[in-house]
């Protein structure tokens, strides 16, 4: 039994160091990619879903947080949206999610797109 025991704990040991190993090479691999999009632009057709109307939410990234997996990052990105109600949001800092692999259904849009969208909805806020 003691031998049982011992070599389970070996066992976990080695599952740690593969795990931290394992980790590192993601970072080393996904890290540089992921620098590559700070300060891109995008957007998301966003809806509260039910067949309501949809409209553009705009991100920029301003920084990565963390790798998340294989493609997976978490990012810092500044956004805002108008809804189909009307309601506009700002948001600074907020934590978003890409995918490197692929952009889902995230559009990459220009910084002039970015810029002239957020303006707009701030003239309208201005008109208020």
């Amino acid at each position: 039994m003691e031998n049982l025991d011992k070599l389970k704990e070996q066992a976990e040991t080695l599952r740690v160091k593969i795990y931290k190993i394992e980790e590192k090479q993601i970072k080393d691999k996904v890290l540089p990619e992921a620098q590559k999009i700070i300060g891109q632009c995008y957007k998301y057709s966003n809806s509260y879903g039910d067949g309501e109307e949809s409209w553009w939410l705009y991100q920029k990234v301003i920084s990565v947080s963390s790798v998340c997996g294989e493609n997976n990052v978490s990012v810092l990105v500044n956004e805002f949206q108008q809804d189909c109600h009307g309601d506009i949001q700002f948001k600074k800092k907020t934590l978003g999610y890409r995918d490197l692999g692929h952009e889902d259904r995230w559009q990459k849009v220009s910084a002039e797109e970015y810029q002239r969208e957020q303006k707009r909805l701030i003239k309208v806020l201005q008109s208020l």
